[in-house]
């Protein structure tokens, strides 16, 4: 194969290949925020934040099946591997930062639904109060 043809097949593979990267880098920014209104506010609505990760979810799906595409047909070049093996490597230490950061969001949501959960379980508490002293005062008045 021609060098032009090469850098035509492994051009476009390292740009897919590191705007891969960047896509992880962008949802672990989305999850960072997504983590910080949560905590900031138990009532914070993460629609948002779900669909900009559904968003970004396809958008790297799609390059993944890129990639595979030209896995097979990459020509041997020792220059451009240790290229693609640093993207990777970046890559995967992207995926484990947000998967750390996705595991607080979910104890923070715990957290907040724990929360939520005790302040309803006070409300009833304070409303079946409410409703056993008015029927204590509806007896007094009838006796």
């Amino acid at each position: 194969m021609s060098a032009p043809a090469e850098r035509d097949v492994w051009g476009p593979y390292l740009d897919s290949l590191e705007e891969r990267r960047d896509l992880y880098g962008r949802m672990e920014e989305v999850v960072c925020e997504q983590v910080a209104a949560i905590a900031g506010s138990p009532e914070a609505d993460p629609l948002g934040w779900a669909h900009a990760q559904r968003e970004l979810q396809g958008r790297i799906e799609g390059l993944d099946r890129l990639l595979e595409g030209w896995e097979g047909r990459l020509p041997p070049d020792p220059a451009r591997e240790e290229r693609r093996s640093t993207v990777r490597e970046e890559t995967r230490q992207v995926l484990e930062r947000l998967l750390a950061l996705q595991e607080r969001a979910l104890g923070v949501l715990r957290g907040s639904h724990d929360a939520v959960s005790g302040r309803l379980k006070r409300i009833h508490a304070g409303r079946s109060a409410v409703h056993a002293y008015a029927r204590n005062l509806r007896k007094d008045v009838s006796a």
